[in-house]
């Protein structure tokens, strides 16, 4: 008879055992013949895993609920981070991100240095000296940067006509979606401006990291005495802020919202903003619903964070001024 169990196997063995007992006076060679069918009976015929091993293994009802509420929850946060405002909140970060990306791009080919807020003779804003940087634009920055106040300064050329620029939908880098007065050549974002009354500019002063080459400044920074002595050459390698001059880029600003139905690409009004009470007096839009109440506001070391007034300009206490490039402050 075959064994088919490991209890069969049990029972015979033990069957086996108490024979031996009874005969124990047996001549030797039978018990060598009933070793040896034991030992057969072992290596043909071993107990296999019963339903015990396999229950083991089985995928209940109760794991596969799991599993459903799981997946379930997982969707739920999704749809609730990535829906209505908070979607909107996310799609602008990621724009803000890819424009720091592009300010970094930029340092690299500058010695290090961020772009000025606005060379205003010939014109060229921030956005446009950001544009061969950028991965993706649309047709209106394409057609700003075409623009005879800008293409001279952008010293367009063939090989930086990329096809990627162009984007099939309406939203673009420059544009947060949730920007209530964008037009078809909006610009939603400024840098935070240095008001440029000293020369040149360096890790004490408690204006932003974008200057603004305006005429008048330029004519009020050249008459005083203390740099008439500078050459044009000397000018030129202070027109930037370094990165290297910033004591604090995790607290320090480089690009934040302006909602302005009069910010627009390549244009010198609104390209930069001074401190948070004008960002918030100068931004057309509903503040409790925009972004529910807050800004976006891209650092120089590349993070982006959503804050409320106080958490950018110190007056919470406790969080550092953002608007200026001073760690003391």
């Amino acid at each position: 008879m075959m064994l088919g169990t490991s209890g069969t196997f049990r029972l015979k063995a033990r069957h086996a055992r108490s024979e031996r007992a009874v005969s124990s006076h047996a001549p030797r060679s039978s018990r060598r013949k009933e070793a040896h069918t034991l030992f057969y009976d072992f290596q043909m015929e071993p107990p296999h895993v019963g339903c015990y091993g396999a229950k083991l293994q089985a995928f209940s009802r109760v794991d596969l609920m799991v599993m459903v509420a799981v997946l379930a929850l997982l969707s739920a946060w999704f749809v609730f981070t990535h829906s209505g405002e908070r979607g909107r909140i996310v799609q602008c970060t990621h724009n803000l991100k890819v424009l720091g990306e592009a300010m970094f791009s930029y340092a690299n080919d500058h010695g290090g240095s961020l772009p000025p807020v606005v060379i205003e003779e010939p014109l060229a804003t921030w956005d446009i000296q950001l544009l061969p940087y950028l991965p993706q634009a649309g047709q209106s920055q394409l057609a700003a940067a075409k623009s005879p106040g800008a293409k001279k300064q952008l010293e367009w050329s063939g090989t930086q006509k990329r096809s990627n620029w162009f984007k099939t939908s309406n939203e673009t880098l420059l544009v947060c979606p949730s920007d209530p007065t964008a037009q078809s050549d909006a610009r939603s974002y400024a840098m935070p401006g240095h008001n440029m009354y000293d020369w040149p500019p360096g890790p004490n002063n408690w204006t932003g990291v974008g200057l603004v080459w305006t005429k008048a400044n330029m004519a009020r920074l050249l008459d005083n005495p203390t740099n008439q002595s500078l050459d044009k050459g000397q000018l030129d390698s202070l027109a930037m802020v370094k990165l290297s001059w910033l004591p604090d880029p995790a607290n320090t600003m480089m690009l934040t919202e302006l909602i302005n139905p009069h910010n627009n690409i390549g244009r010198l009004g609104r390209s930069w903003v001074m401190n948070a009470y004008i960002q918030r007096t100068d931004s057309l839009c509903d503040a409790p619903s925009f972004h529910f109440g807050k800004f976006n506001y891209l650092m120089t070391d590349g993070h982006v964070s959503l804050l409320a007034k106080g958490q950018t300009d110190g007056t919470d206490g406790i969080s550092p001024n953002i608007w200026t490039i001073n760690a003391k402050d």
